[in-house]
């Protein structure tokens, strides 16, 4: 589910792409309890 997350982990030299990847993880997550409950 989360593979292409891993990936950009492991491609991260700087920690704004850091707090990026991040952002993104936390946000899938969020959109996934919301497709859920609907």
């Amino acid at each position: 589910m989360f593979l292409h997350d891993s990936v950009l982990y492991l491609n991260l030299e700087d920690h704004q792409l850091e707090l990026y990847a991040n952002t993104l993880l936390n946000l899938e997550m969020f959109m996934d309890l919301i497709w859920r409950r609907s």
